[in-house]
């Protein structure tokens, strides 16, 4: 075995308390959350017994150390465990505060995913010492960067029932913002009056589709809101907020998978500094012409909008990049343009439809779990259009 394993994190004592506490009082594990899995013990002892000890309470029966004698000599491995005395063991060490079971919980959750991060550090040295035929570089950099927010969105997901009494306390708040902003608007506004008054803003966690037959101006209409989002925030940052109100505006994440980030922003400084985009490319502008866009461009330096450009970029990427995103500057609306130019993260077909199908299933999850909205511009059906 490499030093690395030996010196894996790890902290039995810690362990042996948490088990000892939920033998103790059962209540202990219903205040643990859902979130600890018997994998994340070191010992594989202790993971069994917790494992024993989630199914019995699962199952509305008792865990204690006599249940799970009789469970253990009935199905096998008591021996195995080191015995009833080991039960008892346990059970002397138990943490006597349910609050301090939930800090020993913490701490083996911890433990489990650095040393989850030590064996993805050995994978992603073996992949770069001998990768596939098929995967780059930039391949290897990827897989690195999915395994590692795979492992930091762990144990995130599964937030688990929510009491009716607070999410109607989010409700009567998002009825508050509405109210208070005179307009009706509770989301990020669109900066598109009759829009907003229809739709009371983009809503977090929402997917919006912005479907039309082509050359209708989906992206243009999709650029506008994420400048209009951004720009709202900037406008915000220098603003003195008063006890509870939130900035307007909020940071974007715009994929561009037909324009460069270059033509976008070109796009963009073109509508902000009302100086043409063929005038921009062509170079056709005068000295005043010249200044506003000079004036323009150092106005919206700091604009929180971010641009990535890859092009046929996959599903699983997009997810990660969003997710890093939300973790280094925040993240309020998600647009992808557009939706048919996403791959599907599986490799093997199984059609177009059931690719779109998954790539707008995964859009709709990454914008309740990064608690964002998530807008998408994509073509109508050409045969049903009325």
């Amino acid at each position: 075995m490499s030093d690395a394993f030996h010196a894996a994190p790890h902290n039995l004592e810690a362990e042996q308390a948490l088990l000892g506490a939920i033998l103790f009082d059962n209540e202990a594990f219903n205040r643990i959350g859902d979130r600890l899995k018997a994998h994340h013990f070191y010992d594989p002892v202790h993971g069994r017994i917790f494992a024993v000890c989630s199914d019995l309470i699962g199952r509305g029966k008792l865990a204690d150390g006599l249940t799970l004698r009789e469970w253990f000599q009935r199905e096998g491995g008591l021996q195995e465990i080191g015995g009833a005395g080991y039960l008892l063991v346990l059970m002397e060490n138990a943490a006597r505060l349910t609050t301090q079971a939930r800090d020993y919980a913490d701490l083996v959750y911890d433990l489990a995913l650095r040393r989850e991060l030590i064996r993805i550090g050995g994978e992603i040295t073996g992949l770069a010492a001998t990768p596939p035929e098929d995967m780059d570089a930039q391949g290897q950099i990827e897989e690195a960067e999915r395994k590692l927010f795979t492992l930091a969105e762990s144990g995130t997901g599964a937030r688990g029932f929510s009491a009716f009494n607070v999410a109607l306390t989010r409700s009567i708040e998002t009825a508050a913002a509405a109210y208070e902003s005179g307009g009706g608007v509770s989301g990020l506004a669109t900066g598109f009056r009759d829009i907003d008054k229809k739709i009371a803003g983009l809503h977090k966690s929402d997917l919006v589709i912005l479907a039309g037959r082509p050359a209708m101006g989906k992206t243009a209409l999709a650029t506008n809101i994420a400048f209009n989002v951004a720009n709202a925030r900037l406008n915000a940052q220098n603003k003195v907020l008063a006890e509870g109100e939130k900035p307007e505006g909020g940071i974007v994440a715009f994929f561009s998978l037909e324009m460069s980030a270059e033509q976008l922003a070109t796009r963009l400084l073109s509508d902000f500094s009302q100086v043409e985009s063929y005038k921009i490319r062509s170079g056709e502008i005068n000295a005043q012409q010249y200044e506003q866009l000079i004036d323009a461009s150092a106005r919206l330096q700091a604009l929180p909008l971010h641009i990535d450009d890859t092009g046929g970029i996959s599903i699983s990427h997009l997810m990660a990049r969003a997710r890093r995103l939300q973790r280094t500057h925040g993240l309020d609306l998600i647009v992808v343009d557009y939706l048919q130019l996403v791959t599907a993260s599986s490799r093997r077909s199984e059609g177009r439809v059931q690719e779109v199908s998954e790539i707008t299933q995964s859009l709709k999850a990454l914008a309740k779990d990064l608690d964002a909205t998530c807008g998408n511009p994509a073509p109508s059906n050409r045969m049903r259009t009325s």
